[in-house]
């Protein structure tokens, strides 16, 4: 007969505890349609790069409607405990990162389309910093006074590859045309206007121009003006697609800070000795010139986050939707190296 209670008030408890969760379902809001909401949002800023306001809201709201369906549960304390170690787990692992790698963003995202076809938009990278000496890329040994010259007159190499008409040298192009040579112009980048000027001797850094074939995303193929390589002390240096990829912060004075990118995931092509202080000049894959040639100061060291060690695709698709970064250009097609 003690048997019998105790099974029957096991049944009856039972019931209960299954009554009270059917109580708390019922008192929670709805959460899946905002889930389903957010993963249409995240298709059409793939697809258009539009809807990062929509986004960030979305991702706001089902925050708020998870906070407010945990304190409407009987568990409540239990769901704040367990929201809190979820918290915690992640500072711990971010900060497990941030000590392992040496830098304090050892995740990023891919913001453009200037490392095409090597990385996509919207990869997610892991970045680790473990000294310039670890970044593969030609070192060149240049003086105090040049590395000056260079900062203090970074509009000087602003200069571009590009095809032009023998009979009518004014009449450029970025892409060859039946009859068009190969040259190099001075570019001055708050007119935007493209003049004739082939004398470098003031520049520490010599550009030499050349042609490489550009693919389109309707399978078309044309040729363009780049910069085949550059020259440092009578050393010639070509682009080389197994130098390491960094990531390095802009400064108000680059063109890229002006134009909004603050961060910078290009690869390295050369970098530049003073003394033991360096500074690496960068170049995206699918980008005609170096970074310098757009007017950007070469980063140093201290401006370096790190180089990536691995990619993720897709995953950063939410932080460059919240972050409103518009695709830039260039994504139509690819340089074909």
């Amino acid at each position: 007969m003690l048997l019998l209670d105790k099974s029957k008030n096991k049944k009856i408890e039972k019931n209960k505890s299954s009554q009270k969760i059917t109580e708390d379902k019922k008192n929670q809001i709805p959460i899946w349609p905002m889930y389903i909401l957010l993963l249409v949002f995240v298709g059409i800023y793939i697809i258009y790069r539009s809807t990062g306001p929509l986004l960030f809201i979305t991702i706001l709201i089902i925050l708020i409607i998870e906070i407010v369906n945990v304190l409407r549960g009987d568990s409540s304390k239990k769901g704040i405990l367990e929201l809190l170690i979820a918290l915690a787990a992640v500072a711990i692992v971010w900060g497990a990162l941030i000590l392992a790698l040496g830098t304090s963003t050892p995740l990023d995202v891919v913001p453009s389309c200037s490392m095409l076809p090597n990385l996509q938009v919207g990869d997610l990278i892991l970045v680790q910093n473990s000294g310039i000496q670890n970044i593969h890329a030609t070192k060149i040994n240049i003086t105090q006074n040049a590395m000056n010259a260079l900062i203090n007159n970074i509009s000087n190499n602003s200069y571009a590859c590009l095809a032009y008409n023998p009979n009518d040298p004014t009449q450029v192009s970025k892409y060859l045309f039946p009859g068009y040579k190969i040259a190099l112009y001075k570019h001055n980048i708050q007119t935007n206007i493209f003049s004739r000027d082939t004398n470098q001797s003031k520049n520490i850094i010599h550009f030499n121009c050349g042609i490489t074939q550009t693919e389109y995303k309707n399978n078309t193929k044309r040729y363009m003006a780049y910069t085949k390589s550059i020259t440092i002390n009578n050393t010639t240096i070509s682009e080389n697609q197994n130098n390491s990829i960094v990531v390095y912060k802009t400064v108000p004075q680059d063109l890229f800070y002006k134009m909004g990118d603050h961060l910078i995931v290009h690869r390295a092509y050369a970098i530049l000795n003073v003394s033991g202080n360096y500074s690496v000049l960068t170049k995206g894959d699918n980008n005609p010139g170096l970074d310098i040639q757009y007017s950007n100061i070469p980063p140093n060291t201290s401006r370096i986050n790190g180089k990536v060690i691995f990619v993720i695709p897709y995953l950063g698709y939410i932080k460059l939707a919240l972050s409103g970064i518009p695709s830039g250009s260039g994504c139509n097609r690819i340089i074909l190296n």
